[in-house]
């Protein structure tokens, strides 16, 4: 069951990264996402609130 205006998948990405097949898929077959982009260059994916609110080991 899903909760009024939670979208149930959250997609990171960077271009050139492999984002895009996974967009596609969902994309295809109608699934609720939200993509929100992700700068490689400056190491934002290693940020906690990307990792799922997993401390740095």
């Amino acid at each position: 069951m899903r909760k009024e205006g939670v979208v149930p998948y959250t997609l990171y990405g960077f271009p050139r990264a492999g984002s895009c097949i996974v967009e596609l898929a969902l994309a295809e077959i109608g699934a609720d996402y939200e993509f929100k982009g992700v700068d490689l260059k400056t190491d934002a994916h290693r940020d906690a609130g990307v990792r799922g609110g997993q401390s740095a080991a």
